[in-house]
């Protein structure tokens, strides 16, 4: 049995003037409505009064000397302690808050506030503490302290004002994010605070409040001392039944939220940037090789030579599928898409991939057998390139494991999801030496391979299939066996066209000299070996042809010559093609309204945007062939050599633009859906960069109120923005098909 007084009194001396106290002041302590305890320095207990006995369920004499950390609930609040002790023995006070376990077994929140005991030589020798149950707080005596308590230690600024917009209350959180104290802003306008954007702030109380709506906004702060920082301030009304009773305003600081996102976009643009750097260095002697070899094949040439040319073009074409390939996977790795959404036909991209397949098989058992649905539309809306990479990918493993017997390719509609969508599932079968079971749930893993087997490659193709199969919002599986060859099967959603109507792909030979003989082209590009194969393949189709190394000199010919069309390519040093095509479009020159023809080796989504934005008519792809640039000349100069402008382009662009964005839209629903909002900032940047170009500016501003909101990852107004997204989509859609 231990008594409070006998346990101090074992100290000694040292504690002679707690004894006192505690004679002197027994009623005081004990009849505190909030807990005392004394500890020595490891914790043990000496002295507690019966609040806090009564708030753990215990008498006092089982709990004094016994130690404090006995009673704890967490880990946390042991630590908590243990770091206190070596605070009180430098002479510190404290005030935090503990967990304490009660002998019934509850959990107990309390705040505890822990004062140095010192000796007559100033050494600390024990600590007290007056300890207040929050729990009780909180569930019964004072809610209205339980919330101040909350709100003096929440992480965020709060204020809040009375009708007047005068500051009533301005938390600890706030003085420190606003490095104002309390004294200093008390009675004040709140709008005081924001003095960089002071009247935009108080125009958007003007405009929201009287329909009842908070505001929300990120504004640019500076401190007292100087320093910037970026806030974000969500006011909402505070109201007494229907009476206006003031505002309460939550500051956030996201000054290092938006640094991340301005270093991140920094680093995303720079990624963006040396992709397309690499991809216009490494396609650009393409043109040399490609557009020799397609000139030469055009000549009165032998048996021998033709043979040498066909290897050319074939080697070159395996090349730039080579660095295709390399480019393409740097770009999954970067998040960006790999092809572009479009209308194409299936069977024909069936057709090439086993075509391509055949050309690899190196027995004569083994059979390609194709089985495509007639109930399938012959056109159909999607990514043809993804497509293609997966069908052969697939087909490569079959011909890899199918020493005989046959492989076999099917595609049968599953379900219509919506009118204009039709989900397709197809099959890749084989008879090949099938897959153990055992190995069928690593399959699509990257660098797996089947074991014990001589055919091994990188184990990249089946990850890159599922990977590619994913981002087209699809998914893939495998049936197989051991000796029972394999079914590899995925679907996939396609959207039907507007007019299921084929193109006509038949390439434009070469033009007579006596059409366009009368026609002056300037080919503007700083690579010589470019600009020298494109001459060539102009003059042999009778135009004249000016060529300029740069933008400037393109501007200096423009004065001195007339030119009947510009072919550009749009990186250059000195002045590059975007910023000279702006200068041709806004000059009052007479040649402002010369057809320019943008030239890029860059395959990024969105080259075609950037290009009508600086003023261009018409996008082509290093390295291009004779035929697609004669059918774009033969577009631009014979049908309309003045007056042809980017909306005939613009025109053909919407059909392919409401599929893609269709598509789109679906993913933002299911993205927001999730609360994978990384995702939906992503999808958002592709619906903008292409909603701008064709003029909807609005379509592209509620894009941007989806991005904010998916940035601030607030999921209940990114609803209402989506909602409000989609509308004026459907709007969009409806207004331009009629």
């Amino acid at each position: 049995m231990y008594s409070g007084i006998s346990e101090i009194k074992l100290l000694g001396e040292n504690f002679k003037k707690v004894a006192q106290f505690e004679k002197r002041c027994p009623t005081i302590i004990e009849n505190l409505r909030d807990g005392f305890v004394v500890v020595n320095t490891g914790l043990q207990i000496l002295y507690i009064n019966n609040a806090f006995a009564e708030m753990l369920d215990y008498k006092t004499d089982d709990i004094i000397g016994k130690n404090l950390l006995e009673f704890t609930a967490y880990p946390r609040d042991q630590i908590a302690l243990l770091n206190g002790i070596i605070r009180r023995a430098k002479n510190y006070q404290d005030n935090y808050d503990l967990h304490f376990c009660t002998q019934k077994g509850g959990v107990i929140l309390t705040n505890i506030a822990p004062t140095p005991y010192l000796d007559d030589a100033s050494k600390p020798v024990a600590s007290f503490a007056v300890v207040k149950n929050l729990s009780e707080i909180q569930k019964k005596e004072n809610i209205l302290q339980y919330q101040a308590h909350l709100l003096r230690y929440i992480s965020e600024g709060v204020i809040v004002t009375n009708p007047n917009g005068e500051i009533d209350y301005f938390n600890p959180t706030a003085e420190q994010i606003l490095e104002f104290n309390l004294s200093d802003v008390l009675h004040k306008s709140v709008f005081n605070l924001f003095p960089l954007d002071r009247s935009h702030y108080i125009e958007l109380v003007k405009d929201n409040f009287p329909l009842g709506k908070g505001v929300y906004e990120e504004l640019e702060y500076i401190t007292p001392a100087g320093i910037k920082k970026h806030l974000r301030v969500s006011t909402a009304i505070l109201k007494n039944n229907a009476l206006f009773i003031g505002t309460v305003t939550i500051v956030s600081d996201i000054t290092e939220l938006v640094t991340s996102r301005q270093e991140a976009e920094k680093a995303n643009n720079a990624k963006s940037e040396f992709l397309a750097n690499i991809t216009h260095d490494l396609r650009n002697p393409m043109i040399g090789v490609l557009g020799a070899t397609d000139l030469l094949s055009q000549e009165s040439l032998n048996d021998y030579q033709t043979d040498l040319v066909q290897t050319v073009q074939k080697s070159g074409k395996q090349l730039l599928e080579l660095i295709n390939d390399i480019l393409d996977l740097s770009r999954i790795e970067a998040g960006h898409a790999l092809g572009t959404i479009k209308e194409f036909n299936l069977s024909e991209l069936i057709n090439e991939c086993l075509e391509t397949t055949s050309r690899k098989i190196n027995v004569n058992n083994l059979q390609l057998i194709k089985a495509i649905s007639p109930q399938i539309p012959t056109n159909l809306i999607g990514d043809a390139i993804q497509l293609r990479r997966v069908i052969l990918n697939l087909l490569d493993n079959s011909v890899k494991f199918t020493p005989e017997g046959y492989i076999k390719i099917e595609i049968t509609p599953l379900k219509h999801k919506q009118e204009n969508e039709i989900i397709l599932q197809f099959s890749i079968e084989d008879t090949g030496i099938g897959i153990p079971t055992t190995q069928i749930k690593n399959v699509f893993e990257a660098f797996h391979q089947i074991d014990n087997h001589d055919n091994k490659g990188t184990g990249l193709g089946l990850a890159i299939c599922k990977q590619l199969i994913e981002n087209m919002r699809g998914e893939i599986w495998v049936n197989s066996g051991v000796n029972q060859g394999s079914i590899f099967t995925f679907q996939l959603p396609f959207q039907k066209p507007f007019n299921n109507i084929a193109a006509n792909t038949n390439p434009v030979a070469r033009y007579s000299p006596a059409t366009t003989a009368a026609k002056s082209i300037l080919v503007v590009d700083d690579n010589l070996t470019n600009a020298k194969i494109l001459s060539y393949m102009l003059k042999n189709a009778g135009y004249l042809v000016q060529q300029a190394a740069n933008g400037q000199a393109c501007l200096d010919i423009l004065d001195e010559v007339d030119i009947d069309l510009i072919i550009m390519d749009m990186h250059m040093p000195i002045l590059n093609g975007y910023e000279t095509s702006k200068i041709i479009r806004n000059s009052t020159a007479n040649y402002n309204n010369v057809p320019i023809v943008a030239l890029t080796a860059y395959t990024l989504t969105g080259d075609f945007a950037h290009c009508i934005n600086a003023g261009c008519n018409y996008h082509l792809t290093k390295p291009i062939s004779s035929s697609e640039l004669y059918l774009v000349l033969e577009k631009i100069l014979d049908k309309n050599p003045t007056n042809h402008s980017a909306k005939a382009d613009i025109k053909e662009e919407l059909p392919e633009f409401f599929a893609t964005t269709t598509i789109l839209i679906d993913k933002l629903k299911s993205n927001i859906e999730n609360m994978a909002y990384e995702e939906v900032t992503r999808i958002c940047h592709q619906i903008k960069e292409a909603a701008l170009p064709l003029g909807y500016i609005n379509l592209s501003n509620a894009t941007d109120i989806v991005f904010q909101y998916a940035t601030y990852a607030d999921n209940q107004k990114l609803q209402l923005a989506f909602t409000n997204l989609r509308l004026l989509f459907s709007h969009a859609k409806k207004t331009s098909l009629s």
